[in-house]
């Protein structure tokens, strides 16, 4: 039920991490970040290392701090998009970054390397403008040879994984509209500027080998759309029931500030005096035995050293959501 809208009550949450293995050729994982180096790692305070990392029952995703007591026991696969990657407060199984990490920032994607928790990078536009080409790193030279790059790493995935494909754009055929969640909101008429390789390497999975893909990801398309024309559509499903998302919700960070004695959301730069914060976007993704259940566009206030849920917008859901369960 795409489009439902929640203000949530404030809680504060810790989600525990459950046991995961990534593969190499099928893992998954997400994440779409801001370019600013700061936006994205945000500020560690003293003493984080040491409460970072709190011990819950690990067949648990969403644990209360206050009672102690975990909200559900099923086995469920949690992902994100996070802009605040040093928050404790919520910990998914996997994490994927859909790139445009920032403008060749190579000690921002050091940075990433060396956070401790599972996941994956595909690197964008924005990464590489001018230093690195495909047909150097990759041998990708046309979008047929880049079709079949998708396709080989994909097909590996074993028969009873989850197949989630990760990708900076998104795959051509989801609408020309400059609304679409793939649409030029740029120029005059729209256009369809989704990518033609991953189109292909999707259509020969399910063509060749009969393979599921319960869920495509990817950035790059900003929701907020050119000259003001409002918001972009970030969820497509599919005739065959696979789910595109597009997790470029840009600017992920808003500070938080007051200003004559009242508080204010503004997006401006994170030095901005009389700061009391920061209001953060992610958006979170629950898979349940192998099928997608939830998508949420979800913002957390974080102050000092509490973060706490503002607003859940359910971008997708087919049963039962999180925000829904009594706490």
């Amino acid at each position: 039920m795409p489009g439902n809208t929640r203000r949530m009550q404030k809680k504060s949450l810790t989600i525990a991490q459950r046991e995961a293995t990534c593969r190499p050729n099928g893992g998954i994982c997400i994440y779409h970040v801001s370019s600013m180096l700061r936006s994205v790692l945000g500020e560690e305070r003293s003493g984080d290392k040491e409460r970072r990392k709190p011990k819950f029952n690990k067949r648990c995703l969403i644990y209360h701090k206050d009672n102690k007591q975990c909200i559900h026991e099923n086995l469920r696969l949690h992902f994100c998009y996070v802009s605040n990657i040093n928050s404790w407060w919520m910990q998914p199984d996997l994490v994927l970054f859909t790139g445009d990490l920032g403008n060749e920032n190579v000690e921002l994607v050091r940075s990433i390397a060396d956070l401790r928790f599972p996941k994956a990078v595909i690197l964008g536009n924005h990464d590489a403008w001018t230093t690195t080409k495909f047909s150097v790193m990759y041998g990708v030279h046309n979008m047929a040879g880049s079709a079949n790059k998708i396709y080989g790493a994909a097909v590996g995935a074993p028969e009873d994984h989850c197949l989630v494909l990760l990708a900076h754009n998104g795959p051509t055929g989801l609408g020309s509209n400059i609304f679409d969640i793939c649409g030029r909101d740029w120029v005059s008429g729209g256009g369809d500027h989704g990518d033609p390789d991953l189109a292909r390497a999707i259509s020969q999975l399910k063509e060749t080998r009969k393979l599921p893909v319960p869920l495509v990801v990817f950035g790059h398309m900003h929701k907020e759309l050119a000259h003001g024309n409002g918001l972009r559509k970030m969820v497509v499903v599919g005739d065959d029931n696979t789910i595109y998302l597009n997790g470029a919700n840009v600017p992920r960070v808003k500070r938080l500030y007051s200003k004559q004695g009242t508080s204010s959301i503004s997006s401006l730069p994170l030095s901005t005096p009389n700061s009391e914060g920061s209001l953060r976007a992610f958006t979170l993704v629950e898979i349940v035995n192998g099928q997608l259940e939830k998508i949420a566009e979800t913002w957390v206030s974080v102050t000092e050293d509490k973060a706490t849920i503002e607003e859940e917008h359910i971008l997708f859901s087919c049963g039962p959501s999180v925000s829904e369960l009594s706490l």
